[in-house]
């Protein structure tokens, strides 16, 4: 074998499959190269603002 490549993220709180893309488009830049070991880097945290709640449609009507 000449080089291999493993990807693990938490599973409880992560979608593997929707992880992937992500995960192999930062790996690539080490694609093929001695990385010397393990690299973890961490990303930078995200933010999320929430507005108000908006009520965009009844499932059911009013119950009588």
């Amino acid at each position: 074998m000449l080089w291999q490549t493993r990807f693990s993220i938490n599973e409880p709180r992560n979608d593997f499959t929707k992880a992937l893309p992500g995960l192999a488009q930062y790996a690539s830049i080490y694609f093929g190269q001695d990385s010397h070991g393990l690299v973890m880097k961490h990303v930078a945290e995200g933010q999320v603002e929430m507005g108000e709640p908006t009520l965009v449609e009844y499932l059911f009507g009013p119950r009588k």
